[in-house]
């Protein structure tokens, strides 16, 4: 059940807990991008994330660009199966590609097929790509 801070608070808690990851997740990006600030010969390319937060009373998982968590699990007769417990935030989403367009950004197909924002980048949310915040979330 959930625990006792979730039942005085009611649902309060799930806010507050996806702000804290939010600004969490900005401020990081936001040191990258101060980090190029002061190195500008750095590598300028971003990073992805997934962060898990396990309590013995909840479980709380965020994720942002491609990186996934799979939760693996042994069925009773041996054999494994997965689950994909996030979904990738890539320009081929029509959600996300609305996102980038929203913000000024633009989806190309690449020669391969694959959709990337400014015709560079897959994934639509980052930590650190400079040339690419603010198109991305």
């Amino acid at each position: 059940g959930l625990p006792e801070v979730g039942r005085e608070k009611g649902s309060a808690w799930k806010a507050e807990i996806e702000r804290n990851v939010s600004q969490a997740f900005q401020e990081t990006h936001e040191g990258f991008l101060k980090a190029l600030e002061l190195a500008p010969t750095m590598d300028q390319s971003g990073t992805t994330a997934t962060a898990l937060l396990v309590t013995d009373d909840v479980i709380v998982l965020s994720s942002l660009g491609d990186s996934r968590a799979v939760l693996s699990s042994t069925d009773q007769d041996g054999s494994l199966s997965a689950i994909q417990l996030t979904n990738d935030h890539v320009a081929s989403n029509p959600r996300e590609r609305a996102l980038v367009l929203e913000r000024g950004g633009s989806v190309f197909s690449s020669p391969g097929g694959l959709d990337r924002v400014n015709g560079t980048l897959a994934i639509t949310r980052s930590i650190g790509d400079a040339a690419l915040a603010p198109m991305l979330s």
